[in-house]
């Protein structure tokens, strides 16, 4: 707000004599942090309740049953533009905290994903590649199959 102050009094003196600015921030923008995928409830949470990647999940609901705790990925995105993507291991909670980066401190607009494990990518396969196509074939089978009754019945 001081940088602020000054730029505006720098331009406006050239108007006007010894001009006084005073900069006033009346509101904040909330600090958030956001957690998707396998989660309960993805969404953006405020920063003050979750500081670790851990605390955040847990504000999200914890994992859902087909989440994959030891690849969970923390999108930081850096002033220089560059976005740096770290993998953690939150299988084991307080187990070898440094070496897992569970403690690292979140900061502003941080992106928590967690990844679906292997069978709960296979449950996603088998329902996509199998069972949908194949309720299809069921109902077009019964039909056929109810109207061969009906039709043997009028005779």
């Amino acid at each position: 707000l001081k940088e602020l102050s000054s730029i505006v009094t720098e331009r406006l003196s050239s108007r006007l004599i010894e001009p006084e600015v005073t900069a006033i921030l009346r509101e904040e923008k909330p600090k958030l942090v956001y957690i998707l995928g396998e989660v309960k409830n993805e969404n953006a949470y405020p920063l003050d309740r979750s500081p670790t990647p851990l605390q955040a999940i847990i504000n999200a609901g914890g994992f859902s049953t087909i989440a994959n705790k030891k690849r969970v990925l923390l999108l930081r995105d850096f002033q220089d533009g560059q976005l740096k993507v770290m993998t953690l291991d939150l299988s084991r909670p307080g187990d070898s905290p440094g070496r897992n980066l569970q403690n690292i401190a979140l900061r502003p607009n941080d992106i928590i994903f967690v990844n679906r494990s292997a069978i709960g990518k296979l449950n996603h396969w088998l329902d996509q590649y199998v069972a949908k196509p194949l309720s299809g074939v069921t109902t077009i089978s019964s039909t056929i199959l109810q109207l061969i009754i009906l039709d043997q019945v009028t005779e």
